[in-house]
């Protein structure tokens, strides 16, 4: 009873408090927000771990995602909400701690937005994050994912992140998956789901996108002007959306680093590394002692065990998940859709990185190849001849903490250099300068997809014209132009 009194008067203490402007309604209920930076950064505002779903527990575990229970007091959205059940996370020698707080309860979204005293006429664009992690880590509370600095550099945007999840440790290529939301939670291939639904961590993807197009206008922002944005598992994410939301996608640009549909494994619903979609679903409910068949049955016995359960049994018995081809979220025939225009017609920005997996080994350099390289090269030519594209290939090899070795331009380098979120005390010129560029490259698709990148003199993608945009060659802060096929001749 105390801490319920505590909490009513520390929500009452904030209202009071709070200036106006960090007082928002959303379709829920009221939020209170406060400004970034530990409120140093007025110019900035900033509201944590607001729900843009409800919790997908109980009943609601493995459905799609449900618009959020209505609130009457106001929610003080002063931290981020709980990460997606994961593990830690690592790759060549960088490895991120745990989340602070892990939960079934984790669909929540981040708002930084400008203060009223910079507001837009007409609304600021919205940058829609999707973070990576394969779909069984990651979290929106990654310092890295901040997007304060590129609110505070640039007039005229909002930028919003949200929860999804994998484990991914990238060896000279192989990788190893374990657990999260988004991963049994978010892609269970369960049979008594409904077969058009089998990955609902999809669907998380544009319940996010409802919630901005719903209150983005309460921030300052545009609901017509919204760019999705992510990096590896997220950007793949993004690529099953521009086919699943087509019809009445919300979003104007999408923009895609480092990842495709064609990425997870299994998403062809055939056996693979992963085995046959059900297998996996099986051997799990075997590992917790619930019934294969009947299927609703087998569904209601694992709704009703604790996460941490079936979280101990995947890791025990090293069962993952991964997206699979249900023909409501990822289609069997998506090469088809892709040569045929069968997807939401939105402008769009694709790449990847020179040498997304550390090392010069043959196997490294192939599986940059074919993981990356050729899928966004294919994706890229595909929406090319429908909408207006653009392709870029990073280069950037900046120092990550004191003493790193260099590891080249390897998967997720890009995204500090594209938020300002890199390591500051170490940081060199070059990349200070390179970040700006990039930010500001990714701000005006933001505001305008269709021509913003054209005034920032970069040629839409053309296979057999020099139109490849090369970012950050020798570190430098600015774009260079080349043939695809330098880089694509092996596809």
């Amino acid at each position: 009873m105390y801490s319920l009194l505590l909490a009513f008067f520390t929500g009452l203490a904030a209202v009071a408090a709070a200036p106006d402007e960090l007082q928002v309604v959303t379709t829920a209920g009221p939020v209170i927000g406060h400004y970034a930076k530990n409120g140093n950064l007025t110019i900035v505002r900033e509201f944590l771990g607001v729900p843009y779903s409800r919790p997908p527990v109980g009943e609601l575990r493995f459905q799609p995602p449900q618009p959020p229970t209505p609130w009457s007091d106001p929610v003080v959205a002063a931290n981020f909400g709980a990460s997606c059940w994961q593990s830690p996370f690592e790759v060549g020698l960088i490895r991120q701690p745990p989340p602070s707080r892990e939960s079934e309860d984790c669909l929540t979204v981040n708002v930084w937005a400008p203060s009223k005293s910079r507001a837009t006429n007409g609304g600021a664009a919205v940058m829609l994050w999707t973070h990576g992690g394969g779909f069984a880590w990651g979290t929106s509370e990654t310092n890295m994912y901040n997007g304060a600095n590129i609110v505070r550099d640039h007039e005229g945007v909002i930028v919003v992140s949200y929860n999804k999840s994998r484990l991914d440790r990238m060896r000279e290529g192989d990788s190893y998956s374990c657990f999260s939301r988004l991963n049994l939670f978010g892609f269970p291939a369960a049979p008594g789901l409904n077969a058009t639904q089998l990955n609902p961590g999809l669907l998380d993807v544009r319940r996010a996108v409802e919630w901005v197009w719903d209150n983005i206008a309460n921030f300052g922002g545009d609901p017509h002007k919204i760019t999705i944005f992510g990096e590896s598992a997220g950007s793949a994410a993004i690529d099953a959306y521009l086919y699943f939301a087509k019809n009445d996608p919300i979003i104007r640009g999408a923009i895609l680093q480092s990842g495709a549909i064609t990425i997870p494994s299994g998403s062809g619903g055939e056996p693979s590394r992963f085995g046959p979609r059900t297998m996996n679903w099986n051997n799990l409910s075997a590992a917790v002692n619930c019934p294969i068949s009947p299927a609703a049955t087998n569904l209601e016995c694992i709704r009703k065990l604790p996460a941490a359960t079936l979280f101990n049994a995947t890791a025990r018995y090293n069962i993952s998940f991964a997206p699979v081809a249900d023909n409501g979220t990822i289609f069997s025939d998506t090469a088809h859709r892709l040569q045929r225009g069968n997807f939401a017609r939105v402008s769009v920005l694709i790449g990847s990185n020179d040498q997304e997996i550390p090392g010069a080994s043959p196997a490294a350099v192939n599986a940059t190849l074919t993981g990356f390289t050729c899928p966004a090269a294919k994706n890229a030519a595909g929406h090319a001849k429908f909408v207006p594209t653009w392709m870029f290939r990073w280069f950037g090899d900046f120092p990550t903490y004191p003493g790193a070795p260099s590891l080249g331009p390897y998967h997720g380098t890009e995204i500090s250099n594209i938020f300002g979120t890199f390591n500051s005390a170490i940081a060199t010129s070059e990349q200070i300068a390179s970040s700006k560029y990039v930010q500001a490259a990714w701000v005006a698709f933001a505001k305008n997809p269709t021509r913003g990148l054209a005034r920032y003199g970069w040629p839409t993608y053309n296979p057999y014209r020099p139109t490849l945009v090369r970012l950050a060659v020798n570190n430098t802060a600015k774009a260079s132009f080349a043939m695809p096929a330098t880089y694509h001749s092996a596809c």
